[in-house]
């Protein structure tokens, strides 16, 4: 089950969300899939989401795992309810199934950016220990992504929250009834004092629901806004360690940024004192021996060398693509 087929004679990427009603709006049209080109075809949930499938398994040698009605639910969910509301943020546009050549998976949402930087979003239902997860986000990163994972179902476990609270900071869920999303939010360090006065840590559910926009009460901030900062601080880092120095045109350009994110970027990482970037005529050039011990500090990963490189030919990919 995927929304991204290609046209058989084009090879034209169809995104089959696009279109109200697919089987009149694409009528006449063959589908196949982009890595094993075998053929695709229509067909529609119970809930009314259409959607491409395999009548025979995918042949292809990428990394797959059938995808339930419910995964195809919460893709549709964080691209369609998610991205836009970051838009205070950047300027990005969700992509479905993209697949990542260098590590042979396919990632459930990218948004990509003209420096080269990806940013993914995966969706992660079935049961999967910490250390896949590890191994999975450590194989994206190798291809210059970042990524963030929504567990929901098996996957929504206390050890999988506690390694992504680790890692990233705090770790979204989604909850559904049948295929639709009912309630989301994140876990968050919490800590508070036991009925003995003791100090203990645990971790707080932070829960939203979709029919509400209401601020989470005793001052924990939404996911969105949790989300944001986090790309903030991916998005500048990735930036400098890949390209070195930039000043604020070259951030709107290369990572879709608005004057105010540069602004809150600027402060949180001394950017405007020259505490881990001196500024030149305009141009900001990192200290690398600053640079390299904040990311450490705040738990910020290097990219490797390998994935630098690959950033750097995506960055001139999208520059000839765009003119």
């Amino acid at each position: 089950m995927a929304f991204i087929a290609q046209n058989k004679a084009s090879k034209e990427r169809i995104d089959i969300t696009k279109f109200a009603q697919p089987r009149e709006d694409l009528c006449g049209c063959e589908f196949e899939c982009r890595l094993c080109n075998i053929q695709m075809f229509i067909r529609r949930s119970p809930q009314g989401r259409f959607h491409f499938f395999h009548k025979r398994s995918c042949t292809s040698d990428y990394q797959s795992h059938p995808e339930s009605p419910e995964h195809l639910s919460g893709k549709s969910f964080v691209a369609e309810y998610i991205f836009p509301k970051l838009i205070e943020y950047s300027h990005f546009n969700p992509l479905f199934e993209e697949p990542l050549a260098e590590v042979k998976r396919v990632a459930d949402i990218i948004a990509k950016f003209p420096m080269g930087w990806w940013f993914a979003n995966e969706i992660q239902l079935a049961p999967i220990t910490a250390e896949k997860l590890e191994k999975r986000t450590q194989d994206y990163l190798n291809a210059g992504v970042d990524v963030i994972w929504w567990f929901g179902k098996s996957a929504d476990t206390r050890q999988n929250r506690e390694w992504a609270v680790n890692k990233f900071g705090f770790s979204p869920y989604l909850v559904f009834n049948g295929e639709v999303v009912t309630e989301y939010g994140y876990w968050k360090k919490d800590v508070y004092r036991d009925e003995y006065g003791l100090k203990k840590e645990g971790l707080k559910r932070i829960k939203h629901l979709p029919a509400e926009e209401s601020v989470p009460s005793f001052g924990w901030p939404h996911i969105i806004e949790i989300i944001g900062n986090w790309w903030v601080e991916l998005a500048f880092v990735r930036y400098f360690q890949v390209w070195k120095n930039g000043n604020n045109a070259r951030f709107e350009r290369g990572l879709l940024a608005n004057s105010a994110t540069i602004r809150s970027f600027s402060g949180r990482v001394g950017a405007g004192n020259g505490t881990r970037f001196r500024k030149i005529k305009d141009i900001w050039q990192v200290r690398e021996d600053e640079f390299y011990p904040f990311m450490q500090k705040h738990g910020l990963p290097v990219l490797p060398e390998e994935a630098v490189s690959i950033v750097k030919e995506k960055a001139l990919k999208y520059r000839k693509d765009t003119g």
